[in-house]
C-alpha cells in the first residue's frame, strides 16, 4: 500500500510514504484489529510483518474462545473431536503448542484387517462456553449407529467456525494423517511435513506434530470390550505460523514432485547422462553413416557395414561384411542367429554391445517414467477423493 503526496509548488515532485516504515506500534495497533485471514495474508508480506503478525495470532489464540479443532476417525466408524487451546509459544524455534483443556480419552481398534485411525480435519474454530448442551467431541458407536443414536461428550462445550468476511480454510490438513498405534504404555509423536504458500514461494515446506499417549488399558469407567483396544490420550499439539497460511495448489505440486523425481533420479551428476544414445552413435561415427532411418542407422566400417536397431525396431541387429562376405545374425540379447560364410569381425561386436546397453538404459527411463505416473496418483486421488466426499 503507497500513499502519495502531491506539492502544490512542483507538480511533478511526489513523495511516496509506504505503509511498512510507519512505527512498530501503529503496525501492531492496526494489525491487532484484523481477523485471521487477513494476518496470514499479511505474514507474507516480508519479515518485519511476520513477526508482527506472529505475536498478533498468538493473542488472539490465547483469547478463551478461540481453539484448533482435531477430528479423528477410523473406518468412518470411530470418530472424535478435540479441541486445543493455545499454551505458549516457544522462543527457541517459533512454534505456537496447543494443549487440550479436558482430558479427552479416545478408543480405537488396532487390527490388521482395520485400518489405522487419521487426522483427517483440522479447523480454528470459536467456542461458546456459556452453551454446554450441543457438545463439540462426538463419538459415534458402530451398534449406535445402526440404532440411529450417537454418543456424545457433554463435557465439552459448543464450538462454531471462526470466520469474519474472509473465509478460513475449512480443513488446514488435505489427505487424512494416520497416527500408529502399535505400541501400549507408550508416548508416540507424530510428525507431519506439508507445503504452503508463502515467505516468496509457492512451495514453502513446513511441519505440524502431534504427541500423544497410547495404552490398552480402560479408563476406570469403562471395560475392555474385544481385543487390540487402545485408547489414546492426547497431549500436545505444535505448528509453525507457516501452517496456517494457503495451501499448495495441487498442478504446483504436480510439477514440483516431478522436478523432484527428476533431479534425484535424473540427474547432471547420474551415469544416466553419461551413457550413449543413438545421437552419441550419430556423433561417434560422424562421417560413416550410409544411412539413417527409423528403423536402422547403417555405419560403414571399412568395407564391412553394421546395421544399428533403434529401440523402436523389434527386428534383429545384422553384421554384414562385403569382403568377406560375411553375413551374422544376432538377436536383441547379442546371441548370434545365423552365420553364412567367413568369421566376425570382433570390433563390430563391441558396437553391438554398445547398443545393447542404449536399449538396456532405455529401458531404464521407461521404468522411471512409470516411477513419475506412481507419484503423481496420489494428489490425484486425493482431489477425487475431496470431490465425491466422504464414504457413507
Amino acid at each position: 500500500m503507497v500513499f502519495k503526496s502531491k506539492k502544490k509548488a512542483d507538480p511533478s515532485v511526489y513523495k511516496s510514504l509506504s505503509i511498512i516504515t510507519l512505527p512498530t506500534e501503529i503496525l501492531l495497533m492496526t494489525f491487532s484489529h484484523l481477523e485471521f485471514p487477513s494476518l496470514f495474508c499479511l505474514s507474507n508480506v516480508c519479515k518485519r510483518f511476520q513477526m508482527i503478525g506472529e505475536r498478533c495470532m498468538a493473542e488472539k489464540f490465547k483469547k478463551s474462545n478461540v481453539a484448533l479443532s482435531l477430528s479423528f476417525e477410523q473406518e468412518h466408524r470411530w470418530n472424535y473431536g478435540v479441541q486445543f487451546f493455545l499454551d505458549h509459544v516457544d522462543l527457541k524455534n517459533g512454534r505456537f503448542v496447543f494443549k487440550p483443556r479436558i482430558s479427552n480419552v479416545m478408543k480405537f481398534i488396532r487390527s490388521p484387517m482395520i485400518q489405522k485411525p487419521t487426522i483427517c480435519k483440522i479447523q480454528i474454530i470459536r467456542v461458546d462456553e456459556e452453551n454446554n448442551i450441543n457438545a463439540s467431541s462426538i463419538t459415534v458407536d458402530n451398534a449406535a449407529n445402526r440404532n440411529g443414536t450417537m454418543v456424545r461428550n457433554n463435557n465439552a462445550p459448543n464450538m462454531t467456525a471462526a470466520r469474519g468476511n474472509q473465509r478460513l480454510p475449512e480443513n488446514f490438513v488435505r489427505n487424512p494423517c494416520a497416527i500408529s498405534i502399535k505400541q501400549t504404555n507408550a508416548t508416540v509423536e507424530k510428525i507431519v511435513k506439508i507445503y504452503r504458500i508463502g515467505h516468496g514461494t509457492t512451495h514453502l515446506k513446513s511441519s505440524f506434530r502431534f504427541t500423544y499417549s497410547i495404552t490398552d488399558k480402560p479408563p476406570p469407567l469403562e471395560n475392555a470390550d474385544r481385543g487390540g483396544e487402545r485408547w489414546i490420550k492426547p497431549e500436545k499439539f505444535e505448528c509453525y505460523a507457516s501452517f496456517f497460511y494457503p495451501h499448495e495448489p495441487t498442478a504446483h505440486k504436480i510439477m514440483m514432485n516431478l522436478i523432484e523425481l527428476k533431479n534425484r533420479n535424473g540427474g547432471a551428476n547420474k551415469k544416466i547422462k553419461k551413457s550413449k544414445d543413438i545421437n552419441s552413435i550419430k556423433k561417434n561415427h560422424k562421417g560413416k553413416i550410409a544411412d539413417c532411418s527409423d528403423d536402422f542407422i547403417i555405419v560403414n566400417k571399412g568395407k564391412d557395414v553394421v546395421h544399428y536397431a533403434n529401440s523402436s525396431n523389434k527386428g534383429k541387429n545384422v553384421i554384414r561384411s562385403e569382403e568377406n562376405l560375411l553375413e551374422i545374425e544376432l538377436d536383441m540379447d547379442g546371441q548370434e542367429v545365423s552365420r553364412r560364410e567367413g568369421n566376425m569381425n570382433s570390433m563390430d561386436l563391441s558396437y553391438l554391445l554398445e547398443m545393447q546397453e542404449m536399449q538396456e538404459i532405455q529401458e531404464q527411463q521407461r521404468q522411471e517414467y512409470s516411477m513419475m505416473i506412481r507419484k503423481l496418483i496420489g494428489p490425484i486421488r486425493s482431489s477425487t477423493r475431496w470431490i465425491r466426499g466422504a464414504r457413507r
